[in-house]
Parts: C-alpha cells; sequence; structure tokens
C-alpha cells in the first residue's frame, strides 16, 4: 500500500505487452507422415544417404520449428538419428558441413531425392 492506504500502480509503466503473438493455427502433419516419407526417401537418410529401417529414421523439420519452421508435411524429413541429434535446430548446410568436417561419406542418392 501507499501513502494514505492507496495503492500504487507505477509498476505498471514498465509492462509492456507484445501486439504480435504468433498464432499456431498451421495444419498439423498427417498421422502416416512418417510412412509417406519413408516411401518417398525410400529409406535413406536425407543427411548422409545411408539406408535405414523404418524404427531407425526419425521425423525432423526441414525449417527447424525453433527458427520459426512450420509443423507440416511438407517441412517434414526423415533422418538417421546420428544426422538428426547432429543437425538439432540448424539447417541441412550445418549437418552437412559437420558430416564433411568428421569424414563421414555422404551417398550421392540421398542428393537426388526430392528434386
Amino acid at each position: 500500500l501507499g501513502y494514505g492506504g492507496q495503492i500504487s500502480f507505477d509498476f505498471l509503466k514498465n509492462i509492456h505487452i507484445k501486439d504480435t503473438i504468433p498464432i499456431r493455427n498451421a495444419p498439423k502433419p498427417s498421422k502416416n507422415i512418417k510412412y509417406t516419407l519413408y516411401g518417398k526417401q525410400k529409406g535413406y537418410c536425407k543427411g548422409c544417404g545411408h539406408h535405414f529401417e523404418f524404427r531407425h529414421l526419425h521425423k525432423d523439420h526441414i525449417d527447424p520449428k525453433a527458427r520459426g519452421g512450420q509443423d507440416t508435411d511438407t517441412n517434414l524429413q526423415l533422418l538417421c538419428g546420428h544426422c538428426n541429434s547432429t543437425k538439432s535446430d540448424r539447417d541441412m548446410a550445418y549437418l552437412k558441413a559437420q558430416l564433411k568436417k568428421r569424414n563421414i561419406h555422404i551417398y550421392s542418392n540421398s542428393s537426388n531425392l526430392f528434386r
């Protein structure tokens, strides 16, 4: 309480209200998207190009959600566990550079997928 029993609201002067709150109303990925992607990619990791069983591939956002990418079918790809953890919330150029730096052979069949 302020002087004379009145409440002071001076602290409200320093509060800034964000007027552009992102609304996440974009369509969600299909429930079968992993199967669809596996068929399109023919079981190959989009990073290293190695072939994997279905259970060893992970859904990955091409444009990371942490950087504004949408959670849609067109923004998803399959990566092996190693490539997915290496890429994390970065772009594919970063992943390719890391694979090259670590002398991990990138199979050419992955570079032609989705083109």
